[in-house]
């Protein structure tokens, strides 16, 4: 799509030599190389920038190589951005010209895909295309809005599951607030290791599962706090989306860990128990 026109509407499975519909980077490439010239010296001329999003079928290093190539100008996107491009619009109008469309067949289907796509007016391109600049325009007071309610909403998220853990209970309000600034986000696919059990233990035992945790449990505390190696493993179950908290930067704002359990060391003993078979006085470090 261009200022002047929607151009050809492409299908992926008349690309593909096996007819499916998978897209990927040589895909992608066989598109841009049929179709981009031809409908840039229609829509166009000469001198075009071509426009697309970060997905990774864009930036491989093969497209990049075959853009290169080719010394086609291509406009910067910026990660992490907000899809702004029109073709989104473009395709929405698409979408409601094919509402009233009944195809019995992915043939007429197309068919009435290409009908109306072609039907798409020069002055409803030349209306998206013209609005990029109000829609990317936000004036700083709203900008700033929206990111303040966002880490807002993220930090009571945070201390909510602070003040849910027991071993915690006991910390003051500034003091959790501390903890829910030196907490990261990390995100594990299924089967990734999350944490390692010491090397000592697993040569002298045979991996079990003896548990498993849902969302808004914790693991991990007990080496947190005993500073003491990892007496199990944790694996992720599916995509695991994991607070993750160091002992060095709980230390550095909260003081010794040591120091802030003896507050609520009643419930503390009790894991310690179910974990070691003994409390193992967690008020002196060296024991």
């Amino acid at each position: 799509m261009a200022f002047n026109g929607t151009g050809s509407l492409v299908f992926i499975d008349d690309i593909r030599a096996d007819k499916s519909s998978r897209m990927n980077s040589e895909v992608y490439r066989d598109i841009l190389s049929a179709q981009i010239q031809p409908n840039a010296a229609k829509l166009i001329g000469r001198r075009f920038i071509v426009q697309m999003d970060n997905d990774p079928k864009h930036t491989s290093k093969a497209t990049q190589e075959f853009m290169s190539a080719k010394k086609w100008n291509i406009l910067q996107w910026p990660s992490q951005s907000p899809d702004l491009n029109p073709i989104e619009h473009a395709f929405h109008l698409l979408k409601s010209r094919l509402k009233t469309e009944r195809p019995t067949n992915k043939q007429d289907l197309k068919a009435a895909a290409v009908k109306a796509w072609q039907s798409i007016k020069k002055e409803e391109t030349q209306r998206l295309v013209m609005s990029m600049g109000s829609r990317l325009k936000a004036d700083r007071v709203t900008f700033r809005r929206i990111i303040v309610k966002n880490n807002a909403k993220k930090r009571r998220t945070y201390e909510n599951f602070i003040e849910s853990l027991p071993f915690l209970k006991s910390l003051e309000l500034s003091e959790r607030l501390k903890v829910v600034d030196v907490i990261d986000t990390k995100a594990y696919s299924d089967g990734e290791q999350i944490i390692a059990q010491s090397k000592a233990d697993v040569e002298q035992n045979e991996a079990v599962e003896i548990a498993r945790y849902s969302r808004g449990q914790y693991f991990g505390e007990l080496a947190l706090v005993t500073n003491k190696p990892r007496a199990a493993s944790a694996y992720a179950v599916g995509s695991v989306k994991c607070l993750a908290m160091d002992v060095q930067a709980f230390e550095r704002l909260l003081g010794p860990c040591m120091e802030i359990m003896k507050r609520n060391i009643a419930n503390y003993e009790e894991q310690l128990v179910a974990l070691f078979g003994t409390n193992m006085d967690i008020t002196d470090p060296s024991s």
